[in-house]
This record gives structure tokens, sequence and C-alpha cells, in this order.
């Protein structure tokens, strides 16, 4: 009981934009495990708007050099993102994507597509993913 006691506040990197890095970081983790396995899950959309939104700003992520020049529109979240080639689909898939997961773009449609498949293989072939 003490431990939670004693880290009553987050901190470190993870408590960043208010637990978003945490949050974040914890979502696309576990989206990686689901997809892996094979078990969905429906995230709830204030989440993935909020990861969204980090992950187009967080220097760890390829996210925001793979989506520039796109216009991300999920068809099921009220949230947009950029100018360019439309990219649309679940809002999962669009964040996975992003964040570089070329398994989430079977998931996605749109003139934007295969611009965000050649940063996002392009990446997996010379980071080894």
């Amino acid at each position: 009981m003490q431990i939670l006691r004693d880290h009553l506040k987050p901190r470190g990197l993870t408590a960043g934009f208010g637990g978003g890095i945490g949050l974040t970081d914890s979502l696309i983790h576990q989206q990686d495990i689901r997809r892996a396995i094979g078990i969905a899950r429906e995230v709830p959309g204030d989440r993935l708007v909020e990861a969204l939104d980090i992950s187009l700003r967080a220097p760890t992520l390829s996210s925001k050099k793979n989506a520039a020049g796109l216009r991300l529109a999920p068809d099921d979240l009220d949230w947009r993102h950029g100018e360019g080639p439309q990219l649309t689909g679940p809002g999962e898939a669009v964040l996975m994507a992003c964040a570089g997961r070329s398994d989430a773009l079977a998931d996605l449609d749109g003139p934007g597509l295969e611009t965000l498949r050649a940063r996002v293989t392009g990446f997996a072939l010379l980071s080894g993913l």
C-alpha cells in the first residue's frame, strides 16, 4: 500500500502532456499486442482523439513525419488533421498506421493511403521492423 501512496502523482516522461504520453504509449503498445493475436478492441473515441493529438507531437513517434501532407479523417471520430490527400478508416487504424504499424494500413482507404504506405513500409524496412 505504501508504494501506491508514494506514487500518487505521476512523474517521469510518461506523465508529460497531462499523462497523454503514457496514454498514447500504452494504447499503441496494447493495440500492437491485440492486433498480433487477433483480439479486437473498440478504443473509446475520447482516448483515440487524445492519442492522435499526442502522437502527432511526440518526438519519439514517426506519426508527424508519416502524416505530413496528408489529411487524416477517421470515419468514426469527429477529428481531422492536416491538408492534402485524404486518409480514412477507423481512428485506431489511423493512429497505428501513422505510428508506423504497417498492419493497420489494410484498414485504411483514400487517396493518401499509398503515400502513407510508402512512408510506413519504407520506415519498417529501414528499421528492421
